[in-house]
């Protein structure tokens, strides 16, 4: 049996969905068409100097970091009037055809978060598509900017250190 041919992604290869934290997920399908979804992995790392040297010393794991995540999508409507669906605006703040969904977060917190799910296709024979999983997605901006074409963009965390990554 030959080997998988592994390709190079790109922004055809793949979709984001949020979703929020009900039996039966409400979703909201993004299409990046800019392909600029983006996710930072950071560790604390603590180095612990022995008289001030770093001869003798030794590294020492910090608190966890929650991971950073930023997306942008080509702008179509905020609101999605009499639709079953919501559109990324109403998903992220909770709002219009979203407003009724339910956090993600299974703690007390009073931050409302979605789930958010990149699947990248596989391209090849022998290769499975690959489900990121980014949980309680929180925004710390979103940004609305007109241009040709408008854009919307979201920035924020995930209330993990990793993502979880499956092939399916």
């Amino acid at each position: 049996m030959a080997a998988p041919v592994c390709l190079v992604k790109n922004l055809r290869d793949g979709v984001m969905t949020i979703k929020d934290g009900t039996g039966t997920p409400n979703e909201c399908e993004l299409f990046l068409d800019t392909g600029d979804l983006q996710m930072v992995v950071a560790q604390q790392v603590i180095p612990i100097l022995d008289r001030g040297k770093i001869d003798g010393g030794h590294l020492r794991y910090g608190d966890d970091v929650p991971m950073k995540v930023s997306f942008s999508e080509l702008f179509k409507t905020f609101l999605l009037k009499g639709a079953i669906t919501a559109m990324p605006w109403e998903a992220l703040t909770q709002t219009g055809g979203a407003a009724a969904w339910v956090t993600t977060t299974d703690d007390n917190s009073d931050v409302y978060t979605t789930d958010l799910e990149f699947l990248i296709a596989a391209v090849a024979t022998g290769l499975n598509d690959e489900l990121i999983v980014l949980p309680s997605f929180w925004h710390d901006d979103i940004t609305f900017q007109e241009g040709d074409p408008n854009t919307l963009a979201a920035s924020g965390g995930v209330f993990k250190a990793l993502p979880t990554i499956t092939d399916s």
